[in-house]
């Protein structure tokens, strides 16, 4: 019986002549263990689990991983994966030196922000094992608080869009080769709540593609993100102490959205209104959009854009990348106001703005342009120096507003059907 205590998890690795997974991991592992078998290629028996080791904290590679882990470590965090540290992770380990295959059972971790994994598998641990399809079957199931793992993402998501999944329920399958894992999970909302109530779908995370399928009775959600990985990143998987940022690039999106009576409001706005019958906005219609990341001075003017006559200016010397493509509309209601039958036009997004150009007939057409960094900025949350404007135009219905804060506001309504709106007990129609 042997044991060995407090190895830090890519000292290990690099033990084992591996590079550095995609994603990082940063903690220390202790180990109980047999040792059997011949003496040229033994096989390790045991247990092992992330252990209170940091005094060599600051010798851990710098990371997002490392990163989690000390801002977690008063929180009872003791190691890390990505962004998401755990305060608890072990697992029984079978691992043969002959041919470098690591059977691991009884998988078990507990996050720092709640919910607990557990799983079983295997993986060749060794650098032939970095490219094999086949390196690793590794089986996971458990539950996590879905909210505190997005605001490590996105730390003031709530002020943006404050969705309410609540705890989710999975089961993952992770297989493919060491460098190139794919996950495929599959979850469930069971405490979700409005329009998000019985959530449920399939996330499929790959080397060169993310998908998401999510369903409730209120929408269906398809999503597809084209990812692709930069030449230089062999060589800096070579080096165990070199800090790396998101391993991958965003090449484009498809999505494909139909809503069924979905609750707007409560999403897009964390304000409470006190109005003597609750105010309900449902969107009704289906949303598609397919686009790609244009890098700077990429000439977007194409045949997609002149065919439905727009002109889309160049990029300018120095800007952002930005996600630019083709967007239909089509049935968009809002409680009973039809507010785009069928609307075609582009769709521009980047870290800066937001400018949408949709049209149909020659009495329809959107525009929606949100001007601004889309960063949230002190402790409320609000965003600060944007310009939003707005105008919608279906038959007589005309809605014109424009609002930058702490400067102007403007609003334009004319012909307005409120009985069709269905907001509390007001009938008539704004004429101007």
């Amino acid at each position: 019986m042997c044991q060995v205590p407090g190895v830090e998890v890519n000292a290990l690795m690099k033990t084992f002549k591996m590079r550095p997974l995609l994603f990082p991991l940063a903690g220390s592992v202790t180990a109980l263990f047999n040792c059997q078998g011949p003496l040229d290629t033994p096989v390790f028996v045991g247990t092992g689990m992330v252990s209170r080791t940091f005094s060599t904290l600051h010798d851990t590679p710098e990371s997002l991983a490392s990163e989690a882990l000390a801002k977690s470590k008063e929180a009872g965090a003791l190691a890390a994966f990505d962004r998401i540290p755990f305060s608890y992770a072990s697992a029984n380990f079978t691992f043969n030196t002959d041919n470098c295959v690591a059977d691991l059972y009884g998988i078990r971790a507990t996050l720092v922000d709640g919910g607990e994994i557990r799983g079983a598998g295997n993986a060749w641990l060794c650098p032939e094992g970095e490219e094999d399809e086949t390196a690793i079957d590794v089986n996971l199931s458990g539950s996590l608080a879905f909210e505190k793992i997005l605001l490590r993402y996105l730390p003031n998501y709530h002020h943006q869009m404050p969705l309410k999944f609540g705890v989710l329920n999975g089961e993952t399958k992770l297989s493919g080769a060491l460098l190139r894992p794919r996950f495929d999970i599959k979850w469930t909302a069971p405490t979700a709540v409005g329009s998000l109530s019985d959530a449920r779908g399939d996330i499929i995370i790959s080397h060169d593609f993310i998908t998401v399928n999510s369903a409730s009775a209120a929408f269906d959600l398809y999503m597809k993100v084209l990812t692709s990985y930069s030449d230089d990143l062999a060589l800096k998987r070579d080096e165990f102490n070199a800090p790396r940022d998101i391993p991958f690039t965003i090449d484009g999106i498809e999505l494909d959205l139909r809503m069924r009576g979905f609750e707007f409001f409560s999403l897009v706005s964390t304000y409470t209104l006190d109005f003597p019958r609750p105010l309900v906005l449902k969107s009704t219609g289906r949303i598609k959009f397919h686009g790609k990341v244009l890098k700077p001075n990429s000439n977007i003017v194409g045949q997609n854009f002149e065919k439905n006559g727009h002109d889309v200016p160049i990029l300018k010397k120095g800007s952002a990348d930005s996600l630019v493509g083709d967007i239909s509309i089509s049935d968009l209601k809002l409680n009973q106001l039809m507010l785009a039958p069928q609307l075609s036009g582009q769709l521009r997004v980047s870290s800066d703005c937001i400018k949408l150009d949709a049209s149909g007939r020659p009495d329809e057409s959107l525009a929606v342009e949100f001007v601004g960094p889309l960063q949230t900025s002190g402790e409320d949350g609000l965003i600060s120096g944007k310009l939003l404007s707005i105008s919608l135009q279906k038959g007589q219905l005309r809605v014109n507003a424009g609002f930058q804060p702490f400067h102007s506001a403007n609003l334009e309504v004319r012909q307005f059907p409120l009985d069709e709106l269905e907001l509390a007990s007001l009938r008539g129609t704004i004429q101007r």
